[in-house]
């Protein structure tokens, strides 16, 4: 599996200059919601998160396999200019990008999934927000890109939401390949590939897989990945 496959189509609300600005960062697949879409647990939880009481329309951030080539330049500029790269170069080009984002937005903020704790509750606001429902294995599943996607932050502090009724995405209930025997096979196992072949059995999306060399740093965080 090479990078030089096409991207899928970035998801962009029309007219959301924010959310274009993200989609041509790498992360394409932007999720507008209203926070009253949330059960209160997982709203409870996203305030915590966030620092402050939320409402109206917020934003779900995520990517597809069109993130990797924006984190490569980003790593490789980085190499240019110092040397080396720093620890968590994802989580770094994740920040900047939504802390530029946001830049011009007064009362938006921005909450990565990896900030914590306490951590937003990503996949219960992708369940409960439509943006796709969780599987056997515990992945969010999209409905074009299955479980090729990764959740990366919720902005909140858009205004009103004037967003209509959430939608309602197909639950996994007719998958007759099935990705239950391959999470029992990870649980028992060590070997990131295990829990990656958890992500393959899933028919959904398979021509939107991360490259190879994406799937072992999303599954390892080893920089050598960046590198190949």
């Amino acid at each position: 599996m090479t990078d030089a496959l096409p991207d899928p189509p970035a998801s962009v609300p029309e007219g959301d200059a924010l959310a274009a600005a993200l989609a041509r960062a790498g992360l394409d697949q932007l999720w507008p919601f209203d926070v009253a879409w949330l059960g209160g647990e997982t709203r409870a939880a996203l305030e915590v998160a966030c620092g402050t009481t939320v409402a109206g329309r917020a934003l779900l951030v995520a990517n597809s396999r069109a993130l990797w080539p924006h984190l490569l330049r980003a790593v490789s500029d980085e190499r240019a200019r110092t040397g080396s790269v720093a620890p968590h170069p994802l989580q770094r080009y994740v920040d900047a990008q939504l802390s530029r984002a946001i830049a011009a937005r007064p009362g938006a903020r921005a909450v990565a999934s990896h900030d914590g704790p306490p951590y937003v509750p990503m996949q219960r606001i992708a369940a409960e927000s439509g943006f796709g429902w969780p599987s056997p294995a515990h992945l969010i599943v999209h409905a074009t890109l299955g479980p090729w996607v990764a959740l990366r932050a919720v902005i909140v502090g858009l205004g009103e939401a004037q967003l209509g009724a959430r939608p309602e995405p197909a639950p996994c209930t007719h998958c007759d390949e099935g990705c239950a025997p391959a999470f029992e096979a990870a649980r028992g196992s060590g070997d990131w590939r295990d829990w990656l072949a958890v992500r393959e059995a899933c028919p959904l999306g398979r021509t939107w897989r991360y490259s190879d060399a994406q799937s072992r740093y999303h599954y390892t965080k080893d920089l050598r990945a960046l590198a190949e």
